[in-house]
Protein backbone atom coordinates (compact mmCIF):
# COMPACT_ATOMS: atom_id res chain seq x y z
CA UNK A 1 0.00 0.00 0.00
CA UNK A 2 2.87 2.31 0.00
CA UNK A 3 5.11 1.22 -2.98
CA UNK A 4 7.46 4.05 -4.76
CA UNK A 5 4.92 3.54 -8.10
CA UNK A 6 1.73 3.84 -6.35
CA UNK A 7 -0.36 6.82 -7.25
CA UNK A 8 0.13 10.44 -4.73
CA UNK A 9 -1.72 11.03 -2.52
CA UNK A 10 -2.15 7.54 -0.15
CA UNK A 11 -4.66 7.21 2.01
CA UNK A 12 -4.13 8.63 5.62
CA UNK A 13 -3.38 5.28 7.65
CA UNK A 14 -2.20 7.51 10.21
CA UNK A 15 -5.46 8.95 11.67
CA UNK A 16 -8.49 7.13 11.91
CA UNK A 17 -10.89 8.67 9.99
CA UNK A 18 -14.81 8.99 10.88
CA UNK A 19 -18.52 9.20 9.04
CA UNK A 20 -18.93 12.64 8.26
CA UNK A 21 -15.47 13.09 7.39
CA UNK A 22 -13.40 14.11 4.41
CA UNK A 23 -10.24 12.57 3.54
CA UNK A 24 -8.58 12.10 -0.38
CA UNK A 25 -6.33 9.51 -1.05
CA UNK A 26 -6.41 6.05 -3.11
CA UNK A 27 -6.19 2.78 -1.80
CA UNK A 28 -4.68 0.17 -3.96
CA UNK A 29 -5.75 -3.56 -4.27
CA UNK A 30 -5.43 -6.63 -6.77
CA UNK A 31 -7.91 -6.65 -9.41
CA UNK A 32 -7.97 -10.38 -11.22
CA UNK A 33 -6.49 -10.41 -15.01
CA UNK A 34 -9.75 -11.77 -16.20
CA UNK A 35 -13.24 -10.23 -15.44
CA UNK A 36 -13.45 -6.67 -13.86
CA UNK A 37 -14.33 -5.27 -10.47
CA UNK A 38 -18.06 -4.35 -9.52
CA UNK A 39 -18.12 -3.37 -6.40
CA UNK A 40 -15.70 -2.67 -3.17
CA UNK A 41 -16.26 -3.78 -0.09
CA UNK A 42 -13.74 -1.16 2.55
CA UNK A 43 -13.51 -2.63 6.12
CA UNK A 44 -10.31 -1.31 7.58
CA UNK A 45 -9.59 -2.20 11.35
CA UNK A 46 -11.55 0.14 13.96
CA UNK A 47 -14.16 0.11 11.37
CA UNK A 48 -17.70 -0.79 13.07
CA UNK A 49 -18.91 -1.70 9.85
CA UNK A 50 -17.86 -1.78 6.25
CA UNK A 51 -18.44 0.42 3.61
CA UNK A 52 -19.72 -0.62 -0.03
CA UNK A 53 -19.33 1.10 -3.13
CA UNK A 54 -19.80 0.42 -7.05
CA UNK A 55 -17.24 0.53 -9.18
CA UNK A 56 -18.58 2.30 -12.62
CA UNK A 57 -17.19 1.77 -15.84
CA UNK A 58 -14.97 4.83 -16.90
Amino acid sequence: MSGGDAPRPLYPLDAPVKGGDCVRGNILFEVPKEGRAERVLYWPEGLDEQVEWLVTKD
